[in-house]
């Protein structure tokens, strides 16, 4: 049997026993091995067979290719499945997979040239650097990687996996980003059969740790080791690429795929006037990842603009060959659109794409024309990576640009002398381009950058840098009115700029004088290396804890070494995963054993939290809720807490989180004489997590009293919990009714509950659900809504009917109601009946 048959034949039997080792509920670790293969091995490796390595016979870049492509692959796939007619579950997933994974094996069995080569890797102190450069990495991307609770932003990723799982077939359009990146955790998720945090971030954290070494590979092949080296290591401590690779984001992704797309570009460049057949395949790939990054985030359109400038570069330089490409220019523009076409036109046809539309154009574009941010992206910088990081590394760019200017001639000295004192006005004298209306201050970073890509006289090395550092570059600081965090888009690039300037300064470092420069450089990064580690171990991988206390050391110390050596440090929770950890699972926990009951609210703390955390159970309606949870903050308890005891409530239960008191748990009418039960954290975090799964997150109540009641076509009653059918004149009945929408509304509706018989004894309108106007709710959206009906203090003692009904407030008319069976029941339904006393 010949080798190439046998390899087939195992990735074969690879995919059957991944999806057994699934299907056979084997142990938790086998399973999760075998879901990530299915994700990040399996897909990638039958495809690059086919496509003979992309050309490539280098380890790490394969290692990259390996993972990146099988991310590509398994995403497409997974957007294949969220359309299917059904809620997306196990086998939806596994099927999606493994059909992406056998059309490639397909594909490389049809390819008789498909044969592997041999794996060459780097050797003696280019391989000691990389990888100490990759334990670095990996380090600070993936200690502690579960210790924090989900951040409001990753809940609303991993609530519209559970949507999706509910079969809410719109959930790919309720985003303003693709989905992508809830995709592949809800992928995680289902092969395993329990989530928690670290487990959700690692498909991110992984992407994030083969980001460093797809710089380390792009740098080598476009300017040596030394520039691939320099710019890996400043990736591998890049503040913002740290903290999304700690993060149920796309932005870990979608840089990976960017840095794979400019590969593909410079290994176009490299072999273009060869017979390589691989020429063709780099542009088709290329295009593909450029088409399912843009699914998975808007901003992939800013690599896009850099993949075609490069692109076109190359072939204005050598017209010639475009007459042979033009067929896999096609292919790969074809591809991109198609990978496009399958998500965007059917967002542009949701009626969610006007508000995604307005998010952008008012949040983050803006209405004004022109914009100047590049001082606040390098102040972002700093708070992401310490103050110790951002003058490194605009000082190496600039080496590299200016540098590079700078030899072109004396034309090119002079325009590097006006462009850099423009630019330096523009972070120091903002004021000086404010033209009237328009803000000018991009016309120099605009002419620096364009001046390098255009000039035929640069290396075009540092030209395609230029390029894919500058479009994203001059897009978010000029053109966007507020592009927070997107600015880590252009950190792969930016990093092997200033490793360019760096190889530059070191290599002019010559003589006596020279050695010794090189030796207090040495000791200066070494000293500032450490300072940025230790902030950024600070800043993400600490307890709550420890940043609390360091940076209430900066606010109120008299001496302080934090504010000395840092300055400042920001506010706890201000950054992307700075730490938040308050104990909600034990909450969860308690609720999913009976001891906790009925509803509850929080206390400066955002909804998302302890919904997630109590397994979707909704917050209450009321100001009054059975029960209150307080998290302590950075500042301490909030201040509200105080009126707490005068409303009735007692503190009962206390949750300790690195054995302190984080988490206070009030319960309305609970006796005043028991003590509080303390929890500690650690304790119920892997009960928590093994309750976490997809079935408890999807499963739909229908109340302790089923019903089946469709009102107008639109809404459907499907059942209600009820506090009591005994009470007294003056007291309160109390109902849940879980409601699901049949069909779009374009009215608010409103719900009544009565108490009558010849007259209103007691009535409560509201939105059916809470908090959710019914012109909001989509087909098959389900949710459930509290009433509290106060009867009349003269309510004659008899038996009363409960009746529920819908109306139009605008114009008061009801809508008609049915049951199942299409037998009309009029304008209100008697729900049941109480008893006054």
């Amino acid at each position: 049997m010949s080798p190439r048959l046998t390899s087939r034949i195992a990735l074969l039997c690879a995919i059957v026993l991944a999806n057994g080792v699934i299907l056979a509920g084997a142990h938790e670790v086998l399973r999760l091995l075998a879901g990530m293969a299915l994700l990040f091995v399996l897909p990638g490796l039958a495809w690059l067979w086919g496509l003979n390595w992309l050309g490539s016979q280098d380890g790490v870049e394969r290692l990259v290719l390996l993972g990146g492509l099988s991310c590509a692959l398994a995403s497409t796939a997974l957007l294949a499945a969220v359309y299917w007619p059904q809620p997306l579950d196990l086998i939806q997933v596994l099927v999606a997979l493994d059909a992406i994974t056998l059309g490639g094996l397909v594909f490389a069995t049809l390819r008789r040239d498909a044969t592997p080569a041999k794996w060459h890797w780097p050797r003696g102190a280019t391989l000691a650097s990389l990888l100490a450069i990759l334990i670095v990495a990996v380090y600070l991307r993936w200690s502690t990687l579960g210790y924090a609770e989900f951040h409001e932003d990753e809940l609303e990723n991993m609530v519209l996996a559970v949507r999706a799982m509910k079969g809410e077939e719109y959930a790919p359009f309720l985003d303003s980003k693709g989905p992508v990146h809830w995709l592949i955790p809800a992928a995680v998720w289902l092969t395993l059969g329990w989530i928690n945090e670290g487990l959700a971030r690692a498909p991110f954290a992984l992407c994030s740790t083969l980001t460093v070494l797809a710089v380390f590979a792009l740098g080598r092949r476009m300017a040596g080791a030394g520039v691939g080296l320099v710019g890996a290591a400043l990736v591998a401590v890049n503040g913002l690429l740290v903290a999304y690779a700690r993060h149920v984001e796309n932005p870990s992704i979608i840089v990976l795929w960017a840095v794979l797309t400019a590969w593909c570009a410079w290994r176009f460049y490299e072999r273009r006037d060869t017979p390589d057949r691989n020429v063709d395949i780099w542009l088709v790939v290329g295009w593909g990842l450029l088409g399912i990054g843009l699914v998975a985030h808007p901003n992939m359109i800013l690599y896009v603009l850099s993949f075609v400038g490069m692109i076109g570069l190359i072939l204005w330089q050598h017209r010639s060959l475009w007459r042979r490409v033009r067929v896999a220019m096609l292919i790969g523009v074809g591809l991109f659109l198609m990978l496009a076409a399958a998500f965007y036109v059917p967002f542009v046809l949701d009626p969610y794409f006007p508000r995604a539309v307005e998010y952008y154009s008012t949040e983050r574009i803006g209405t004004a024309l022109l914009y100047n941010r590049a001082a606040d992206l390098l102040e972002l910088e700093g708070e992401y990576s310490s103050r110790f990081y951002p003058p490194w590394v605009v000082l190496f760019s600039a080496v590299a640009l200016f540098g590079t200017l700078r030899r072109v001639g004396r034309f090119g000295a002079w325009l590097a002398i006006v462009t850099g004192v423009g630019i330096v006005t523009t972070l120091l004298r903002p004021a000086l381009w404010e033209w009237g209306a328009l803000n000018m201050a991009l016309l120099p970073y605009a002419l620096l950058i364009g001046a390098i890509a255009l000039s035929n006289r640069v290396a075009f090395a540092i030209r395609s840098l230029t390029l894919w550092f500058g479009v994203p570059y001059l897009a978010l600081a000029f053109l966007a009115r507020d592009a927070a965090t997107h600015i880590r888009n252009v950190h792969p690039f930016w990093m092997l700029l200033a490793g360019w300037g760096f190889l530059a300064v070191w290599t002019w470092l010559r003589g006596r004088w020279g050695q010794v420069t090189r030796w207090a450089l040495v000791v200066l990064f070494g000293i500032c290396a450490g300072a940025i580690l230790f902030y950024e171990h600070l800043q993400y991988l600490g307890t709550v804890a420890d940043y609390w206390r360091a940076e209430a050391d900066v606010r109120y110390a008299d001496v302080s070494l934090y504010r000395l050596v840092y300055g400042k440090l920001p506010r706890p929770r201000k950054l992307v995963s700075n730490p938040r950890l308050s104990g909600w699972k034990v909450v969860g926990v308690l609720y999913a054993r009976g001891e906790l009951r009925g509803d509850f609210r929080t206390i400066k703390e955002s909804f998302a939290v302890p919904i997630w955390y109590t397994f979707q159970t909704p917050r209450s309606c009321f100001e009054d809720p059975q029960n209150y949870f307080v998290a302590m903050g950075a500042r301490g308890l909030p201040v509200e807490i105080d009126r707490l005891p005068a409303q009735g409530y007692r503190l009962t239960r206390i949750v300790l989180v690195d054995n302190q008191p984080r988490l206070f748990m009030w319960e309305r009418n609970a006796p005043a004489s028991v003590a509080p039960v303390v929890y500690q954290l650690d304790d119920y975090r892997a009960l928590y997590d093994r309750l976490a799964t997809p079935t408890r997150y999807t499963q739909e109540s229908q109340g302790e009293h089923p019903v089946y009641i469709i009102w107008g076509e639109r809404l459907l009653l499907r059942g209600y919990d009820i506090s009591t059918t005994h009470l007294r004149p003056g007291e309160h009945l109390e109902l849940a009714l879980y409601w699901q929408a049949l069909a779009p509304m374009h009215a608010r509706y409103r719900a009544f509950v009565h108490v009558e018989s010849e007259r209103i004894w007691g009535q409560h309108d509201d939105d059916p659900v809470c908090r959710l106007r019914t012109d909001e709710w989509r087909p098959q959206q389900a949710g459930v809504g509290q009433f509290r009906v106060s009867l009349d203090p003269n309510t004659p003692p008899g038996r009363y009917p409960v009746l529920v009904g819908i109306y139009d407030p605008e114009t008061g008319a009801r809508l008609e109601a049915r049951d199942g069976q299409g037998r009309p029941l009029g304008s209100a339904f008697e729900l049941t009946t109480i008893v006054v006393e």
